[in-house]
C-alpha cells in the first residue's frame, strides 16, 4: 500500500473508531444503568433484565476494542454483530419506528453505526481475527 494512502486510511480509521466508540458507550450506558426507553424495548424482547445488561457490557466492550489501535477492527466486527442484533429485533418484534417521539431516529442510527463498523472493519481488515491473514495472501497476489 502507498504511504500516503495507508496514512489516510489510518486516520479515517481512528477518526471512525472514536466516533462509533462514542455511540457504543452512550448506548452501553443507557442498557446497563436501567434507561426506562431500554427496559421497554427489551421488556418487548423479553429480554429484561439480563438481555439487556449482557447485551450492554458487549457494547461496552466493542467500544473499548474500537479506540485500541491493536483491536479496531475486533471491536468493530463485535459491534457490526450487535448492530445485527439489533436490525433482527426491529424487523421482528419492535417495529423501525418505536414511538412518534423517535421517528425512526434510533434505526437510522442503528443503520450509521452498522455501516460506520463495516467502514473500520475493511480498513482494518488485515487485524480481523481468522480471516485477516486471507487479505494478506490476496494483497501479494495482486502485487505480483
Amino acid at each position: 500500500m502507498h504511504k500516503v494512502t495507508g496514512r489516510l486510511s489510518k486516520i479515517l480509521s481512528i477518526i471512525l473508531g472514536t466516533a462509533l466508540s462514542a455511540v457504543f458507550f452512550m448506548a452501553a450506558w443507557a442498557k446497563v444503568s436501567g434507561n426506562p426507553g431500554t427496559k421497554e424495548v427489551f421488556t418487548t424482547l423479553e429480554m429484561e433484565p439480563h438481555g439487556r445488561i449482557i447485551i450492554g457490557i458487549i457494547e461496552a466492550a466493542a467500544a473499548f476494542l474500537l479506540v485500541t489501535h491493536k483491536y479496531s477492527a475486533t471491536g468493530a466486527l463485535l459491534g457490526f454483530a450487535v448492530m445485527i442484533g439489533a436490525f433482527i429485533a426491529h424487523g421482528t418484534k419492535l417495529g423501525f419506528v418505536l414511538s412518534e417521539a423517535d421517528g425512526g431516529f434510533l434505526s437510522l442510527q442503528m443503520l450509521i453505526a452498522a455501516s460506520l463498523c463495516l467502514g473500520v472493519m475493511w480498513l482494518e481488515r488485515h487485524d480481523l481475527p481468522i480471516v485477516g491473514k486471507l487479505f494478506d495472501l490476496e494483497d501479494e497476489r495482486t502485487s505480483l
